[in-house]
């Protein structure tokens, strides 16, 4: 009986700091706009405070009504923050794509060449259009990426007429 009140106990315990924590969350919004920007407690954020401050890289431990509060007893109230940045390293296809591409391709065009060399003693005709298909199939992540960076918001710049930033709280 005492090790069911015991277990009952513990569960309302991690239950009500579940529940304190889903309670309310920053938002980053920008009005008349749908694109907003969930940050809740426990995640990492990217803040550059205005003039000239070193940027602040943490985790958020907390949100009052105008400043946030980190893991390190840092806090930024909410009219000193310049810019925060949202999605610090946007990318359409994996970072490293482009390796295993260069390796696949470059292997299966190589091993291919090989076989066509033993069997007809000579390289097949298509060897030429080799180093372009290698070329593509490894650059084409590399492009598409990059033209993803460059169209992709990564940064809200905070203030009057640009976004905004609020903390949303249930009871």
């Amino acid at each position: 009986m005492i090790k069911k009140l015991l277990f009952l106990f513990v569960l309302s315990f991690f239950a009500e700091e579940a529940v304190s924590q889903a309670e309310s969350y920053m938002l980053v919004y920008k009005p008349g706009k749908k694109r907003r920007y969930q940050y809740h407690i426990g995640d990492k954020i990217i803040i550059k405070p205005v003039r000239n401050f070193p940027t602040i890289h943490g985790m958020i431990s907390g949100f009052s009504d105008s400043a946030i509060y980190f893991d390190r007893d840092d806090s930024i109230h909410f009219s000193n923050i310049e810019t925060i940045v949202v999605n610090e390293d946007p990318r359409f296809f994996p970072k490293y794509l482009w390796l295993v591409n260069l390796i696949s391709t470059g292997g299966t065009i190589g091993l291919w060449e090989v076989v066509y060399l033993v069997n007809a003693g000579h390289l097949s005709p298509d060897v030429k259009a080799a180093p372009y298909i290698i070329g593509f199939a490894t650059l084409g992540p590399v492009v598409v990426n990059t033209v993803v960076r460059i169209f992709t918001r990564t940064r809200c710049p905070v203030g009057q007429d640009l976004w905004h930033l609020g903390v949303v709280r249930f009871p």
